[in-house]
């Protein structure tokens, strides 16, 4: 099976789809703190993703997140899973 080398345009163009002034996920790191870096931060993720790619690996952090639910009706009952929606942090990466 081939496997799709990453470049680092395709982190650059990867990152520019991410919307300023986003939250950070649990890592607390912003698209701002990725964009705002040492240009050779590019170059490690690049070589990160091609990594993985070749090992068929992804870390296990990747996938950690918090749960947040947000009640939709206040004076409904809290306890109904159906009276909140639930806003997801994941990592950045």
């Amino acid at each position: 099976m081939s496997k799709k080398n990453v470049h680092v345009m395709d982190v650059e163009k990867a990152l520019s789809c991410i919307t300023n002034g986003k939250a950070a996920g649990v890592d607390n790191i912003t698209k701002e703190h990725l964009v705002n870096s040492h240009p050779a931060l590019i170059v490690y993720l690049m070589i990160l993703f091609n990594i993985m790619s070749i090992h068929n690996v992804v870390p296990g952090g990747f996938g950690v997140g918090i749960a947040i639910p947000i009640v939709k009706d206040k004076l409904g009952d809290i306890t109904d899973a159906n009276n909140s929606h639930c806003v997801q942090l994941y990592l950045n990466c």
